[in-house]
């Protein structure tokens, strides 16, 4: 009973240390769905709006961004909480919640929701639209700058945005349209320098910020791209690989954590037959030879009392 009790502790220790140290993995797993559903929800409801109304959306957004191209653009982390704009916090706010779209980047299998403003609030559940850029719907001389924390323990986000490369193309969904974007500059630039957030005139122009180094945090990692037609043959390429990869996600994490559970007790199980079957330490063995000469010795010590009596 004693052993079993072992045993059985040290597969709890085992698998409670499994836990805490796959946990960063299965909130990030779990946040990814949370978002995808996020993501699903909005694309529903965009489903359901009249051509009238996202017209509408449009050119109120399309108006603003007319009217705002030399805002200033402050640090994306460092803007804390805002001051309300009614009239910014209503533009492409389809359901009321703040989410304005989605964006995707397929090459890092990424698709997360796009909310107004980059306050706290908002960067620690998604992505965040810095404001005094140029709202997500496009057209000449606009620049929209798209904003998300890298290397929260809890989620993803913009972690492995370091990965994407010249060439390779991001969504922005917005106001029932999909907006491509091809890479055409990657660069590190300090806080306070916004030069390349600047509008270009006559470009179209998304770029995707966050922090670097990993873990410092004392630069900004931008991903520029600049507006390409859009494919729905690539798109949809790009997006079923995506969602094949978090499939596998899903399935190899809980497999890799049974199968190192499964081999702890395994070992602890061998470890515990081997001490078994040593002898235990302290209590004297006996000398197979003592043994056998005992025998002969207590038969000489009777056949000599035997002589005598004769």
């Amino acid at each position: 009973m004693k052993k079993f009790l072992s045993i059985l502790l040290v597969t709890v220790l085992l698998a409670g240390g499994f836990c805490v140290l796959m946990y960063p993995t299965f909130s990030n797993l779990w946040n990814e769905h949370r978002q995808e559903l996020l993501v699903s929800s909005y694309r529903e409801e965009a489903a359901q709006i009249s051509d009238s109304l996202y017209d509408t959306m449009l050119a109120a957004a399309e108006a603003y961004n007319a009217e705002h191209k030399n805002d200033t653009l402050p640090d994306a982390f460092a803007v804390g909480e805002l001051n309300a704009d009614e009239v910014y916090d209503a533009l492409l706010n389809l359901n009321g919640d703040g989410l304005m779209g989605y964006v995707e980047v397929p090459c890092i299998n990424v698709s997360l929701p796009v909310y107004h403003t980059t306050t706290s609030e908002v960067l620690a559940k998604g992505v965040g639209h810095l404001t005094g850029s140029s709202l997500p719907v496009g057209g000449e001389s606009t620049h929209t700058i798209l904003s998300a924390h890298r290397g929260l323990p809890s989620s993803r986000l913009f972690t492995d945005l370091d990965r994407v490369q010249i060439g390779d193309i991001f969504y922005i969904h917005t106001a029932g349209r999909t907006l491509a974007y091809e890479v055409d500059q990657i660069k590190v630039c300090e806080p306070d320098d916004v030069s390349e957030l600047q509008i270009t005139e006559g470009m179209d122009l998304a770029t995707l910020l966050t922090c670097t180094p990993y873990g410092v945090n004392t630069q900004r990692l931008l991903v520029r791209g600049h507006r390409v037609e859009y494919s729905e043959e690539v798109y949809q390429q790009q997006t079923e690989t995506n969602r094949a990869a978090v499939s596998r996600q899903f399935i190899l994490y809980p497999c890799i954590g049974l199968l190192v559970v499964a081999i702890g007790a395994a070992l602890m199980l061998h470890k515990s037959k081997k001490a078994k079957t040593l002898p235990q330490a302290g209590l004297p063995t006996a000398d197979p030879a003592a043994q056998t000469d005992q025998p002969e010795t207590e038969k000489d010590s009777a056949d000599g009392n035997g002589g005598e009596k004769t």
